[in-house]
């Protein structure tokens, strides 16, 4: 089973503001007075103004214009962006946390990696303030395992112009 989500979580208000300025759906409500909005090309390409010059390394969608736009919109309340690229247990995740203003922390695993604690999403979260229950970790605490694709999310496979 494959998990494959690009996007933003954080207080519904600031992701209200980015959604409309990228396009992207209206944000789903989560536990902990948070929520999510999708990413997709479209909206990418809306907050980079489709100039991505410089990517980071350790992630797939993450470029110094996406970080310019979030954290522009994460002056008032911290965002948190988040990718996962899972298909039979393959893949990676990473995760990027702006506060203030800018980017404050960040980290990345890839193929074959293991986490040495948690997860970099699970990392994030907590920085957010979810905790975790026992047994589970901050990405179940969320429940976003229930969001496995971005349609899952409310945006359209197709969702270009």
């Amino acid at each position: 089973m494959g998990h494959n989500i690009i996007g933003l979580i954080g207080a519904p208000a600031a992701l209200l503001r980015i959604g409309e300025k990228a396009g992207a759906p209206p944000p789903t409500a989560l536990p902990f007075d948070l929520a999510i909005i999708p990413l997709g090309e479209t909206q990418l390409d809306r907050l980079t103004q489709e100039s991505s010059s410089r990517y980071d390394e350790d992630f797939i969608y993450l470029s110094v214009e996406l970080e310019t736009a979030i954290g522009a919109a994460a002056a008032d309340h911290p965002l948190l962006y988040i990718e996962t690229d899972y298909f039979g247990g393959m893949g990676g995740q990473g995760a990027a946390l702006f506060e203030r203003g800018t980017l404050a922390w960040k980290d990345a695993l890839r193929d074959g990696e293991k986490a040495q604690v948690k997860s970099p999403i699970s990392q994030g979260l907590s920085r957010l303030g979810v905790t975790a229950a026992d047994g589970s970790d901050e990405f179940d605490a969320l429940g976003l395992g229930h969001f496995r694709n971005m349609e899952t999310l409310g945006l359209a496979y197709d969702d270009g112009d």
